[in-house]
């Protein structure tokens, strides 16, 4: 049972709700048809219906869950043909992180690329553990975000995020080895471009790492 700590404000708790629930449709904790029931909801975090009908609203106006009356509230499906234009939104915002970033990457950032670094390299090549790879993954765009100084680029970044990344995390054991390498590569490469304070170039890797995905996707 997650609990929600009760020092916190109502609108801290529904951001703390919102954030929580968001983590586990992108990684497919709730599976894409899904539902969710706000009084199972407000029991685990033993907390009224009312923030988390509110963080249900969030979510919804994400595009990641839709409400059907004498159903409930059902988890979107995650489906690249619907999410294209999306998809090529990413592309497009990757490619600003450079000219609407930090002026200098913090140390922190740098530590966590070697981290998850460090965890992308014990990953097994020949059976599948996509919910770990999806996990530092996700871990990754965390850190990216950190780097976004433009508040609007960064809410389109992260939106963008995780209303395409379950289609991406449901197809990765058909792609496993490959997907293992990759990651490693990137984050290789990611650690570079930090370690030279080089924010152009970690806009860059990111949009080319999208890039690819998508091409994958469309295969």
């Amino acid at each position: 049972m997650t609990t929600v700590p009760d020092n916190l404000t109502a609108r801290e708790r529904i951001d703390t709700i919102h954030h929580l629930l968001r983590e586990r449709i992108c990684l497919l904790e709730y599976a894409p048809l899904s539902v969710l029931r706000e009084s199972q909801l407000a029991h685990e975090f033993r907390c009224s219906r009312t923030p988390v009908r509110e963080a249900i609203k969030r979510l919804e106006f994400e595009g990641l869950v839709t409400s059907k009356n004498g159903v409930g509230t059902i988890v979107t499906e995650a489906n690249f043909e619907l999410l294209q234009d999306v998809y090529a939104m990413r592309l497009a915002i990757a490619q600003l992180i450079g000219d609407m970033g930090v002026a200098t990457v913090p140390k922190e950032l740098v530590s966590g690329l070697h981290r998850l670094l460090a965890q992308a390299k014990i990953l097994p090549k020949e059976t599948g553990q996509a919910l770990v790879l999806a996990k530092i993954n996700h871990q990754l765009h965390g850190l990216i975000c950190e780097i976004i100084s433009n508040t609007a680029l960064l809410q389109l970044y992260d939106l963008y995020y995780y209303q395409t990344s379950r289609v991406w995390y449901q197809q990765m054991p058909k792609f496993w080895a490959s997907e293992v390498e990759a990651l490693e590569a990137e984050l290789t490469e990611l650690i570079v471009a930090a370690q030279h304070n080089d924010v152009m170039a970690l806009g860059h890797i990111k949009r080319n790492y999208i890039a690819r995905v998508i091409g994958l996707l469309q295969g």
